[in-house]
């Protein structure tokens, strides 16, 4: 057995060996291959007449420029041989003007070295001129805000949506800026403690995602500067994520890759679920929706939709496995999952499209809003034995089409990245005008220090670059006004926009329901703009499931305004769904905002919503006692069927005695509240004993206190048993548990001894508690007929509901405290709409329409 360790140890140890060689020559070759490198950015602006090209020297070592070749497609082929042109490091060039043969063609132009390396040129626009450029040299905006110095690199930092509130960590302090860089507060992290995420929430509050070591992760929250909660959370070694809703209600979720979702409130209550996988995961929101993609322990993917820690859909997706990345557009109705594939998710369709990567290419971040997709995917490939990677950029529609790609070529066994064609592992950005924001590397391997954005259709918009050391994160809000950049000495950020102008969108109902082939429901959407936006705005809803028809009262109008929508369900519909419904608002100038409804459709149903108060009570030692003095007893007599209250007292007592029960009132309930009870009066026991007691019954409530139902003096004889049945309404509280009292009470004014006994009534039931002959149908509309039957189809009752309402009330006549089964039938003229099977009917039923 030892020989045979022995043999494995060796093995491994040469494994290990030959590993750490091969990585050691790998670095090797990179370090040689970065020490002797060519690399240029070329670019050419078409002038109509003549090419201009612009070059500019990345490599370390002097480059000589050998040929330019325009080649106007096919055999049309223009080639310039250039003498006397060695470019320095970071030198640039201007060459041209050469004319065009032909104006209508496709141009490529290229440029060779004279060690025979290409370099291709990329086409910069005219219009670029717009953001004060010079022909052939990108924008670079100096930085417009100020360096914030730090207590060592900066660990995360966040700019909240409207570009007004930056928030960042460094190694022992958290940050809260406004725009101008004025400070809101500071927050030192606990000893030992790391900042791994921080989000900004609004002007006062911050979450902080911290680990410790590998023992475990804390989640803070943190309100004006102090801790308001925090939480200590499992630290997985494969790692863990943090997405926040900031709707309505703030909802945190902590994800790890072990599987487990923690879903926090604002109040730091939480939840825990188990999802079940072990491995890859991502998680992404937007507004107030969550998305969750992740590879179960049985290998499956699986695409999840949450909203406030609830699940509002689930979608399996065969094709996701390893690597794996998500992100939601909800102005748009998309949600984008990244693997092997890109899946592009329709919100409302329910449909899922795919996009072809290249062989063995997996995308491991990706962001996607303005009706464009960036990913970043990674290949992988084989160089000396050893995993070999890079990454590129993939920029798509959400149709799917590729807009440009950042692609690596590989020549004379090498590959050569133009600086505008390499993204190292660092996440994507875009905004809503569809710009593309990356981390490009610059100088020696590994270091980062300049950011271009890129215009919707892959030219260059502009490029940041960094003074202070590398980048190691950075942010910028949905509306490109706002960009941040974490280095090795504090926070940069600036202005690359004005802080823009928008609206906000909202729904007067987040969530519905209509009913297949019934009638139209209604909600109002608002339009509200800030930063005195002031163009006319249109109102859209995307991709409409099948069935459904949406009607907006106005589809245009200028902030602020308000619109009606009407949405209803035809016959087509598929129902037992729920559907996630972007609201979408566009202005003049292309700014988006959406809010989202979330729409179940179901079919036309009349359902008991709550029942009558027919609650029949039987006395029993069950029943509670409560007593204000002294004297008051209560016995239950099983035999005589009774519940007997007494009182026996030398000296005079002010007071009572009684048993209770509790009853909840609902807060709709329709009918008038009767209370029926059984009772027989004692003679006093002492004759000499003057004075009286009074029997009563009482209600309690929190909001009306106490109301006297019934009270009467305790007669002198023994009285032979009675029914009291009285209206109660005005003593019940709706939308809350009332008490009801069964009392005998003394007012103090001579001793006496007397007692009054609550019986059995002939339906063997102590007391009774009804609703008086009337039920409720809500859900209607005007002039629609409820009718009401026996179980032999006997018309009992019928109703209108009047105009200007949605309820009708049926009258039952003579129902008393009883039920009877039959049937409810509702009606649009002689047309039957829906009906209830065989149900117990009795009065105070409220009962709910689904049109």
């Amino acid at each position: 057995m030892l020989l045979f360790m022995s043999m494995i140890y060796s093995l491994l140890t040469i494994q290990r060996e030959q590993q750490e060689y091969f990585n050691a020559l790998k670095v090797y070759h990179e370090e040689e291959a970065e020490r002797i490198r060519e690399d240029l950015e070329v670019s050419f602006e078409d002038l109509g007449q003549d090419i201009l090209l612009n070059v500019k020297s990345r490599a370390p070592i002097p480059v000589e420029l050998s040929y330019v070749v325009i080649n106007y497609g096919g055999l049309n082929v223009t080639v310039i041989k250039l003498t006397n042109n060695t470019l320095g490091p970071g030198l640039n060039t201007t060459l041209g003007p050469y004319p065009k043969l032909r104006a209508d063609s496709q141009l490529s132009v290229k440029v060779i070295t004279s060690r025979g390396n290409v370099f291709e040129a990329y086409q910069t626009l005219l219009e670029r001129r717009t953001v004060g450029t010079s022909v052939g040299s990108p924008p670079t905006y100096p930085f417009t805000g100020f360096r914030q110095s730090s207590s060592g690199a900066v660990r995360c930092a966040d700019v909240d949506d409207t570009g007004r509130f930056i928030a960042f960590a460094d190694e022992t302090t958290l940050h809260l800026l406004r725009r101008d860089g004025e400070a809101v507060f500071s927050y030192e992290i606990e000893d030992g403690y790391i900042a791994r995420r921080v989000e900004v929430v609004d002007e006062n509050n911050v979450v902080l995602l911290t680990i410790k070591g590998d023992e475990h992760a804390k989640i803070y929250w943190v309100r004006e500067g102090e801790t308001y909660w925090s939480s200590i959370l499992p630290l997985p070694a494969s790692g863990s994520f943090l997405s926040i809703e900031k709707g309505d209600r703030v909802t945190i979720y902590y994800l790890t890759c072990n599987g487990e979702l923690y879903v926090f409130n604002e109040d730091g209550t939480s939840q825990a679920i188990t999802l079940g996988f072990n491995g890859e995961v991502f998680v992404s929101t937007d507004n107030d929706l969550t998305a969750i993609v992740y590879v179960s322990t049985s290998g499956s993917g699986h695409l999840m939709l949450l909203k406030e820690g609830s699940v509002l859909r689930a979608v399996d997706i065969a094709w996701l496995s390893g690597i794996c990345a998500v992100d939601l557009d909800v102005e748009y109705g998309r949600v984008v999952v990244g693997s092997s594939l890109i899946g592009i998710y329709d919100l409302n369709l329910r449909e899922l499209k795919t996009i072809e990567l290249p062989s063995n290419s997996y995308v491991f971040w990706l962001k996607c809003e303005g009706n464009r997709i960036a990913a970043s995917v990674i290949y992988i490939d084989a160089y000396y034995y050893v995993s070999y990677y890079y990454t590129r950029c993939m920029v798509y529609d959400y149709e799917g089409n590729l807009i440009w790609d950042t692609s690596p070529r590989y020549e004379g066994n090498s590959w050569y990245y133009s600086i505008y064609s390499f993204i190292p592992l660092y996440p994507v950005k875009v905004d809503v005008k569809g710009r593309v924001y990356a981390i490009w590397p610059s100088g020696k391997l590994g270091e980062t220090n300049i950011l271009p954005i890129y215009q919707p259709d892959g030219t260059l918009y502009t490029r940041v670059e960094s003074e202070y050391g590398m980048v190691h994160v950075f942010d910028v809000n949905e509306h490109g006004s706002l960009l941040v950049l974490g280095t090795d000495e504090g926070l940069l950020y600036t202005g690359i926009g004005e802080n823009s102008p928008g609206f906000e969108v909202t729904l007067s109902q987040e969530q519905i329901t209509v009913a297949r082939d019934g009638f139209p429901k209604e909600l109002t959407v608002e339009v509200a703009p800030y930063e005195g936006y002031s163009s006319n705005i249109e109102l859209e809803v995307l991709s409409l499931p099948q069935g459904i028809n949406v009607a907006l009262e106005s589809s245009t109008g200028s902030p602020p305004f308000t619109s009606r929508i009407f949405i209803q369900a035809n016959a087509t519909a598929n129902t037992g769904q729920s559907f996630i419904l972007p609201i979408v608002a566009v202005g003049e100038d292309g700014t988006r905002d959406a809010a989202y409804l979330i729409l179940n459709v179901g079919e036309v149903t009349i359902v008991k919503r709550s029942e009558g108060l027919l609650l029949h009570y039987t006395f029993n030692t069950e029943w509670r006692w409560l007593s204000t003095g002294e004297g008051f007893e209560a016995s239950f007599e099983p035999s005589l069927r009774r519940y007997t209250i007494s009182f026996d007292s030398d000296e005079p007592v002010s007071g009572w005695g009684g048993i209770y029960e509790g009853v909840y009132v609902p807060e709709d309930y329709p009918a008038p509240i009767r209370i029926r009870v059984k009772l027989s009066d004692t003679q006093a026991l002492d004759p000499t004993k003057v004075g009286r007691l009074t029997k009563r019954i009482q209600v309690y409530s929190q909001s009306l206190g106490w109301r006297t139902v019934y009270e009467e003096d305790v007669a002198e004889d023994d009285t032979e048993p009675v029914f009291i049945d009285v209206e109660a309404t005005p003593c019940f509280a709706k939308g809350e548990t009332n008490f009801i009292f069964l009392q005998l009470f003394s007012s103090g004014s001579a001793p006496l001894r007397a007692s009054v006994c609550f019986m059995y009534d002939p339906y063997n039931y102590s007391l009774t508690i009804y609703g008086e002959d009337v039920i409720l149908v809500k859900g209607l509309k005007a002039n629609l007929k409820v009718e009401v039957y026996n179980e032999s189809w006997y018309l009992l009752a019928n109703a209108v509901c009047p105009p200007d309402s949605d309820e009708a009330f049926v009258t039952l006549n003579g129902l008393g405290p009883s039920s009877f089964q039959g049937y409810i039938v509702v009606k649009d003229g002689d047309n039957v709409l829906c009906q209830t099977g065989l149900v117990w009917i009795s009065g105070g039923d409220v009962y709910q329409v689904n049109l």
